[in-house]
């Protein structure tokens, strides 16, 4: 049968997708704390997220869907999810959560641009000036005079990484999920994610723990529900107006944070935040979307 999805319901699935991505972070930097090689837990995890789509599948009765129309396009877009996750263990490891979070505000605003140079979607000059906004709110947030930084050289290179590989896999997905269902988009993901990281760190696995299986197991399911979110809600509106909910993550990371690691959010990142969202949701509200989109569902 079919059945509409409206915008209002896409905002919903892109929130729910977000907050479970905070949630994954915040395994992911528990995974990143162990003496584990890091490609060894992206391998674990890319394995794990491939199973629970292929179960999830097989349970439904849509093995079928896991199949993908485009492979190499997937496969690509893939390895662009494997730089993400890689450069998010990282930065994790050298920043703290909320940090990382405003740093990582940048993608809205990046994902906007190269969805102006590949999807012909429009940039004026309103986006323009949004940009140069968002960019000093970087600024005012990292605080170079500070004395008291929240990240260093590296943390900042990682999530230079992350802003990189994230805008052009929101952009990229944009456009394949036009044709993929969102199963084969999860699935090829983990696959290629296990087995090319998996060959990366093949002679130096170690044995892992029943302690950071369950790790594994809850980074994999909230990747995995989260990305079917963002897939489903890209599916059926803009790059820009799904892209905007990313800032309902800093809220749910620098509480997280606070409870978890003490980490205190300072005058300068919240001013710095305050102008970087501020400029990402300008941004979104120069998009006019229709008023619905159609999917269909088997029932």
């Amino acid at each position: 049968m079919r059945r509409t999805v409206s915008h209002l319901q896409a905002a919903g699935l892109a929130l729910l997708g977000y907050s479970l991505w905070v949630l994954c972070d915040v395994s992911l930097k528990f995974a990143g704390a162990s003496t584990l090689p890091r490609l060894e837990i992206i391998a674990l995890v890319g394995l794990a997220a491939a199973l629970i789509v292929m179960l999830a599948a097989a349970v439904r009765g849509q093995i079928r869907s896991l199949l993908p129309r485009q492979p190499v396009r997937q496969v690509l877009r893939s390895l662009l999810d494997m730089g993400n996750n890689i450069g998010v263990l990282i930065a994790l490891q050298h920043a703290s959560l909320t940090m990382f979070y405003i740093l990582v505000f940048l993608s809205p605003l990046v994902a906007a641009v190269l969805a102006h140079l590949w999807l012909r979607e429009r940039l004026g000059w309103q986006r323009i000036l949004a940009l140069a906004l968002g960019f000093c709110g970087i600024v005012i947030a990292v605080n170079p005079l500070s004395a008291v930084h929240h990240a260093d050289a590296i943390g900042y290179a990682a999530c230079a990484v992350c802003v990189a590989c994230f805008s052009a896999n929101m952009v990229w997905s944009r456009r394949l999920t036009q044709t993929e269902s969102a199963n084969s988009l999860a699935f090829v993901s983990g696959i290629t994610i296990a087995l090319v990281a998996g060959a990366c760190t093949a002679g130096h696995l170690q044995s892992v723990s029943l302690r950071m299986s369950g790790v594994i197991v809850a980074i994999s399911v909230f990747g995995v529900v989260g990305n079917l979110c963002f897939f489903f809600a890209l599916r059926h509106a803009a790059t820009a107006y799904v892209s905007q909910f990313h800032y309902s993550q800093l809220p749910v990371g620098a509480v997280i944070g606070y409870v978890l690691w003490g980490e205190r959010l300072t005058l300068a990142m919240l001013l710095g935040a305050i102008l970087i969202v501020a400029a990402g949701m300008y941004t979104a509200a120069t998009e006019k979307p229709s008023v619905a989109s159609e999917i269909a569902v088997t029932g």
